[in-house]
């Protein structure tokens, strides 16, 4: 909720390559989540496979949008190029961002609203190593680079990498920058 009481829409923004054997488990985590999702907009970076073809069997939970390029522009700009494509189609008050290839806890949403609530900005979110079939991380990546306290992070995220990329922002913020 907004200072005024009203429930921000939030946009998810999914780039993706060569993904259709992960998308399944982070498409399920978005449809786990406990606040409501106003759109999932999955930017498919000129893969090759199915990827495309298994976001879009995704349409039956969520509101899916599947942005398909002809070439992979990741090649040059990372995933990036491919979150900005997707940014850039959302119409959600709020942006959040999700790797192909990560999943979110079914509160991860209502948490990260509720910080942005209290400090606004960019919100960030903690992780844990996970490989599928192998074993879930027992340490926060925090533990490996500490998140300084919010009075100190402008001047530290030029000298740490403590920004993981599973960040929550208002669309309006993203398209001021």
């Amino acid at each position: 909720m907004t200072s005024s009481g009203v429930v921000p829409t939030i946009s998810v923004i999914v780039p993706a390559y060569r993904a259709e054997d992960v998308i399944d488990a982070s498409m399920g985590s978005i449809a786990a989540q406990t606040v409501p999702v106003h759109e999932v907009i999955v930017v498919d970076d000129g893969s090759d496979g199915a990827t495309s073809e298994r976001a879009r069997s995704w349409a039956s939970h969520r509101t899916i949008e599947v942005h398909r390029l002809d070439e992979n522009i990741g090649a040059g700009r990372g995933a990036g190029g491919a979150r900005a494509v997707g940014i850039e189609r959302a119409t959600g008050d709020m942006i959040a961002l999700l790797d192909v290839d990560d999943v979110w806890l079914p509160d991860h949403l209502d948490v990260m609203l509720a910080e942005h609530r209290r400090h606004g900005g960019l919100v960030t979110a903690n992780h844990y190593l996970w490989v599928p079939g192998v074993e879930l991380g027992t340490g926060a990546a925090s533990e490996l680079v500490p998140i300084p306290p919010p009075e100190e992070q402008r001047l530290a995220i030029l000298s740490e990498n403590f920004v993981f990329v599973s960040t929550l922002f208002r669309r309006d913020l993203y398209d001021r920058v």
